[in-house]
């Protein structure tokens, strides 16, 4: 028997304010909210979560402001056994985000990000202890890309595998640190974003043309595929893995609980395609219920639902 690996994500925290509509408004519109709840998360926020759900012990880093949204975020942390490190801003507030879902289960989301766009390397690396002790360390990019490149460097110093959510797309790292990381999985429009991929390439032609295109590439990549599943990149070959079949009700945080169970799985010492197979599961599970916290599945759900 292996012994677990250890876990840090570092992410943004913060309020989710959720409006239930019968379509997305267009411009000028004014349309009235089914249904109205309220939240707490953030992608960093949910992974962590998902990886606690794994039964695995989790160490996060994150920014708030000193307001109630603080309260609420640590007390959840604490109430599953998350180890959290908490950065509190002098002068802005928590993050909040406005996620509108359709009666179809899409969505669109709405981010003020607040405290967390100020994280600073100088308070990231006060937490040098945690990254010497960690295996994997799980990134997103609701973090300024000057800290979250930093953030790589010490990460790789240590050689601990950084796995990264590219999420949302708001700027592209440069080869120098894509070389850094140990796994990348970018949903299917920011994986063509990254690596320029013409819109005239198939879903189903992905892997070819990547695998053409970027020879010996060390990046093992997980493109996620909403229902068509996922596609694995690795050693210049490439395969697909099929969703599960569910009926979504909403998509909201699945691209989240997908990349913490994935990141456990591999704490667990899961294959990658095990992993893949899991995290795919898990996220399928997730959108058959409303909202994110609620919606992510423990460990049990994947190994006895069918």
């Amino acid at each position: 028997v292996y012994a677990m690996k250890k876990v840090l994500v570092i992410g943004l925290s913060g309020k989710s304010l959720f409006f239930e509509l019968p379509y997305f408004p267009r411009i000028g519109e004014t349309i009235t909210s089914n249904y109205f709840h309220v939240e707490y998360g953030g992608k960093g926020f949910n992974q962590a979560l998902a990886i606690a759900r794994m039964g695995l012990k989790c160490d996060f880093i994150t920014k708030l402001g000193k307001d109630d949204i603080a309260e609420k975020c640590v007390k959840i942390l604490n109430d599953y056994d998350i180890t959290s490190h908490i950065i509190y801003s002098a002068n802005k507030s928590s993050a909040v985000a406005t996620i509108l879902t359709t009666i179809n289960g899409e969505n669109e989301v709405i981010l003020h990000p607040g405290a967390s766009d100020e994280i600073l390397f100088e308070e990231i690396i006060k937490y040098e202890e945690v990254f010497k002790n960690t295996d994997y360390v799980l990134l997103q990019q609701e973090i300024p890309l000057l800290t979250l490149e930093k953030i790589i460097d010490l990460a790789s110093k240590y050689k601990t595998k950084i796995i990264l959510n590219p999420a949302p797309a708001r700027y592209k790292l440069s080869d120098l640190y894509l070389n850094k990381i140990y796994l990348l999985t970018p949903n299917e429009n920011e994986f063509r974003d990254m690596f320029e991929i013409p819109t005239f390439i198939k879903t189903t032609q992905l892997g070819e043309y990547y695998c053409q295109k970027y020879k010996n590439s060390s990046l093992k990549i997980i493109v996620t595929l909403g229902e068509k599943g996922a596609l694995i990149i690795e050693n210049d070959s490439f395969y697909f893995i099929d969703a599960e079949k569910v009926v979504a009700v909403d998509s909201t945080g699945a691209g989240d609980v997908f990349n913490g169970i994935l990141t456990a799985m591999l704490a667990k010492n899961y294959s990658l395609f095990d992993a893949v197979k899991l995290a795919n599961k898990g996220a399928a599970l997730s959108v058959t219920k409303k909202y994110v916290i609620d919606a992510i599945p423990t460990f049990d759900n994947l190994i006895t639902k069918k």
